[in-house]
């Protein structure tokens, strides 16, 4: 266990305020893309939350625009009009809200 976290470097801060170690060997799966399907979504969630916490994205601001990049069809559509007009939308608005 020593031996694989001295080959791990920080990379930020996770959602639980504890630094991520990730161990540099290690390539993290990119979650899945969501296009508005009600059945995907506990899914689509579950992914992001875990690659958010593996690595360390740290505050919602940064947690929201990465899920946000991952919309597709029918649920980018709902997002642009939801954020649409809104002053920084990241600043308030938690990854939990979306």
């Amino acid at each position: 266990m020593q031996q694989v976290l001295a080959g791990a470097r920080p990379v930020g801060e996770a959602t639980t305020g504890q630094p991520s170690l990730v161990p540099r060997e290690v390539k993290v799966e990119k979650p899945s893309t969501f296009s508005g399907k009600h059945t995907d979504l506990s899914n689509f969630l579950f992914e992001m939350r875990q690659y958010i916490d593996t690595v360390g994205l740290g505050t919602d601001g940064n947690a929201c625009r990465f899920l946000v990049s991952y919309l597709k069809g029918d649920a980018l559509t709902w997002w642009r009009s939801y954020s649409s007009g809104k002053r920084d939308v990241f600043a308030q608005i938690t990854l939990d809200e979306l």
